[in-house]
């Protein structure tokens, strides 16, 4: 009897025990997922913990856009934005470690802000704009933005993003000394000749509609001064302005009908109806180009310039970081954090 209700205690005491341990593992098994080392870059460590921080509002989105994260779908977007989160985050890391060991006066000195931010809009305007002053104001105009707009933007980022900042600087220091010769201009010109050709054609537009009564009703309000755009929107199905592009006059793949109006109009011109396989169409021509036009290299050197350069700095700087990868140990642990996501 005694030996009974000893071996009835024991038990009892054993049950508690491993549901008391189970609860334990629980919750040290989503502690243990967070900690999951998922990257080592040089001798540093990043764990799960460290991407789900940068990742709230993105996993916000998802959540807002899918619902939940229940579906596959909601699942594989979070994946795979947690692992584009943590490529990047690893490659900032390595050119962090890099720029301690190479170029330790490019790491930014939070308090010398305004001196930093100077050095930022220096090393913007070698790169982009070739040290030119009248470059650089075309350039911020052009984008909307003003010198002190950019001085608070980088004052931002270099509070916020330090590692963003490093990283660019690591990028100017590997590529700033890189150059593209005539030589390579002139041979991109003539192999992309075609890119710089503009054949005889324009830019049109139309209206659509599904019979002759309104296609004619539709050119009496244009008739009576009516904008393009305005009868288009009321009368094209999609509520559209009716642009198409700019199409040349050689095209083969449009409606006969319609290339055959369309080739006889004048600048800025518009048809009568005519009847196509789309129904009944009125035609916009504008921007009319009657004979090919093929722009000079000195109009379009620039550009090319800063095609070839942007694609030679690319080149450099991906074959720099492969480079520092193998040299100072890289490793993405992309199955860890697939396992642990979730």
């Amino acid at each position: 009897m005694y030996v009974n209700k000893v071996k009835k205690v024991v038990s009892i005491l054993v049950t508690s025990l491993l549901v008391f341990s189970a609860s334990g593992c629980i919750e040290k098994t989503q502690a243990g997922k967070d900690n999951t080392v998922v990257a080592k870059v040089g001798g540093e460590k990043i764990k799960l913990i460290d991407v789900r921080e940068k990742m709230k509002s993105t996993e916000e989105a998802i959540i807002k856009e899918h619902g939940n994260l229940n579906s596959d779908e909601a699942k594989k977007e979070l994946e795979n934005a947690y692992l584009n989160a943590l490529q990047t985050m690893a490659e900032w890391k390595l050119l962090r470690i890099v720029a301690e060991e190479k170029y330790p006066d490019m790491i930014p000195d939070l308090n010398k802000i305004d001196d930093e931010v100077e050095k930022q809009i220096n090393m913007t305007k070698e790169v982009y704009f070739d040290n030119d002053d009248e470059k650089f104001k075309e350039g911020l105009e052009s984008l909307g933005s003003t010198l002190e707009s950019l001085k608070d933007q980088y004052k931002e980022t270099l509070r916020d993003n330090i590692d963003v900042v490093i990283a660019g600087r690591v990028e100017y220091m590997v590529t700033k000394d890189l150059k593209v010769s005539d030589d390579e201009i002139n041979s991109y010109y003539t192999t992309n000749i075609a890119s710089y050709t503009t054949n005889p054609g324009a830019d049109f537009y139309h209206i659509v509609v599904d019979t002759e009564e309104k296609a004619k009703e539709a050119k009496d309000k244009l008739d009576k001064g009516g904008k393009f755009e305005d009868v288009a929107k009321e009368y094209n199905k999609n509520n559209s302005e009716g642009y198409m592009g700019y199409i040349q006059y050689d095209n083969t793949t449009r409606d006969e009908a319609f290339m055959t109006v369309a080739k006889a109009l004048h600048e800025g011109q518009i048809s009568n109806p005519v009847k196509t396989s789309d129904g009944w169409e009125i035609i916009k021509a504008q921007n009319v180009v009657k004979e090919k036009k093929v722009k000079t290299l000195d109009e379009v050197k620039d550009s090319i310039k800063t095609i070839l350069l942007s694609n030679k700095r690319d080149s450099e700087f991906n074959t720099k970081i492969e480079s520092w990868k193998k040299e100072k140990g890289f490793k993405i642990y992309e199955d860890r954090l697939k396992k642990n996501l979730f």
